[in-house]
């Protein structure tokens, strides 16, 4: 028994076959395939879909192994999904039109705590059932709500956390997708605010805002002037890392002060052809290992946005805990 999810942008979203749609775009997150350049990776989003669907056959009490697009999550040859399977694209659609589509009024029944619908106990019979919803919670951010993605092995694990576990992450969400103003940039030279304004694309929304390095700094400051700090951001270096290096001499650490450390880690665990093969989605995921393993989480927002979801899934899997500032509007 299985069900199929593929993950869609909002065009994309409740349509029964939108690979049929030549105007749908597929989602597909290329950042961990392509470059090494920093970006907004998009797991927290894609961990939050996932959720959704497990929780679905959780609550149910459905038998169905989860089937996923394996290019969709890139990220999925270094964890454990529960009960999920990932899937080259010729397997995932060489029969799914014969599948179950569970309309967005089916799931949304599926994914209520409400047990007496007799839609529930049929979709249980269903052998194969095909998903393509974006759930209506937020399962990240709920505070008893259990990850069920798991590190390939204890062994990973325990070499990873001593790694990171000496710093304090700072997770510094300020490049795609975020909300400024001109002021918010006036710690840039003149020529780097053109360059930022020129390759980030801007949020209008609000839903994350730019938090300026001297906030950043402010709160940590409340630490004790011998504690590291891992920096984890989507910035290219030029728009920090010097103003950081001066403010925490010999404290601020990022991916480069850790790369060999870390690729020794995993070719000692998953072999050096398996880090060589993947070496680009590997050194783009360094950032998650050294939040979710760090000593605690730092991360700044206002008071009408909330923290990435990136480091709210890092916190889930690493089981740390996030210390938020949060500035005024």
């Amino acid at each position: 028994m299985i069900i199929r999810y593929r993950k869609e942008y909002r065009d994309g979203e409740g349509i029964p076959h939108p690979w049929r749609h030549s105007n749908i775009e597929e989602y597909y997150n290329d950042h961990l395939d392509d470059r090494y350049d920093k970006n907004d990776l998009g797991i927290g989003d894609r961990w939050n879909s996932w959720l959704g669907v497990y929780n679905l056959v959780k609550l149910n009490k459905m038998e169905h192994r989860i089937q996923c697009l394996r290019k969709q999550f890139p990220e999925s040859i270094l964890f454990n999904f529960s009960q999920t399977d990932f899937i080259s694209e010729e397997e995932f659609y060489s029969d799914v039109d014969d599948f179950k589509w569970f309309t967005p009024k089916e799931y949304a029944v599926l994914e209520s705590s409400a047990h007496s619908n007799s839609f529930k106990d049929r979709a249980r019979t269903y052998p194969h059932i095909f998903v393509n919803h974006i759930p209506s919670l937020g399962y990240l951010w709920l505070e008893d709500q259990p990850l069920y993605i798991e590190p390939t092995s204890p062994e990973v694990e325990y070499d990873l956390r001593s790694l990171f576990s000496d710093y304090v992450g700072v997770h510094v969400r300020r490049y795609h997708g975020i909300c400024y103003t001109d002021e918010d940039l006036t710690e840039l030279t003149d020529e780097l605010k053109e360059q930022y304004k020129n390759g980030a694309y801007y949020n209008e929304s609000g839903s994350w805002r730019y938090v300026k390095d001297k906030d950043h700094f402010e709160y940590m400051n409340t630490f004790s002037n011998d504690q590291m700090f891992y920096v984890a951001t989507d910035l290219d270096d030029k728009y920090y890392l010097s103003n950081w290096k001066k403010h925490f001499p010999d404290r601020i650490i990022t991916d480069r002060d850790v790369y060999s450390k870390f690729m020794d880690i995993l070719s000692s665990h998953h072999g050096r052809d398996f880090v060589n093969h993947n070496s680009r989605l590997i050194y783009q995921m360094i950032d998650f290992f050294a939040l979710a393993y760090s000593k605690q989480i730092v991360a700044g927002r206002y008071d009408s946005s909330s923290v990435s979801s990136y480091a709210v899934a890092a916190k889930k899997f690493g089981n740390n805990h996030i210390n938020e500032f949060v500035l005024s509007d």
